[in-house]
């Protein structure tokens, strides 16, 4: 009878699952819904239908989006991607692009929303942007930004909130890397971090603009840690992307 318990266990969970309509958790990994669950909500089920058609509605029926809180699971979060003005830029292959922008303007963030692939697609790599304009905060912010790509490197599973509401909209799988040296990549990130908080308490002394020699300063780290991340990591890619 031991035996016949495996057997026994598969038609149960078949059961369960076709004939009372509750999903294993298997069959709710493969189908991601849970990735852009919110959005549904938010798009509408006649204009989430069209856009998986490969269409895209009218530009006056696309949807006025809530500022939103881009994170990673299990974090305090990160004031630069904090309550960001959000907006849809483009609807096309069955995917809507949203940008997300810092209310000082210094921070982009770009989201990929597939509803053809039920899947929230979030570049770290190339489509997070955070700008300097010589203050504090910039500083402050890129060290902040850096976290984000650090802590999403190793393993981090990225959020998106409704930030008025605190409800969560989607979430990403969590970052699988490939091809990657993680201590190298994790200790040249740690480096940076470090150097933009240096550089964010030199701005504080100095009345927030440094002149030229901060600014100059500035670039030739940018110069530096953009070399030390491309010898550090060969690659990376997220699996869900």
């Amino acid at each position: 009878m031991r035996q016949d318990l495996p057997v026994a266990q598969v038609l149960a969970e078949y059961a369960i699952e076709h004939h009372f309509g509750v999903k294993s958790s298997q069959t709710i990994w493969e189908e991601h819904l849970y990735e852009l669950k919110g959005f549904y909500e938010i798009f509408g089920e006649g204009a989430v239908a069209t856009i998986k058609a490969g269409a895209s509605p009218e530009r006056n029926l696309w949807p006025l989006l809530p500022r939103l809180t881009v994170s990673l699971a299990r974090s305090e979060g990160f004031a630069p991607l904090t309550n960001l003005r959000s907006e849809v830029i483009a609807i096309a292959d069955g995917c809507a692009t949203v940008m997300c922008t810092s209310d000082d303007n210094l921070t982009e963030m770009v989201l990929r929303l597939n509803f053809a692939e039920e899947r929230l697609q979030i570049n770290v790599k190339d489509g997070l942007r955070t700008a300097d304009d010589g203050s504090e905060g910039a500083a402050r912010s890129y060290a902040s930004v850096m976290r984000v790509v650090r802590d999403h490197i190793l393993n981090g599973v990225l959020e998106v909130w409704d930030w008025d509401q605190r409800r969560l909209l989607g979430k990403c799988d969590a970052f699988i890397p490939l091809n990657i040296d993680l201590e190298a990549t994790k200790r040249a990130y740690d480096s940076i971090i470090r150097n933009f908080e240096n550089l964010a308490e030199l701005r504080s002394k100095s009345g927030n603009f440094g002149g030229d020699q901060v600014r100059s300063s500035h670039h030739h780290r940018m110069t530096r840690h953009q070399t030390a991340l491309k010898h550090a990591s060969k690659d990376f890619e997220n699996s869900g992307i």
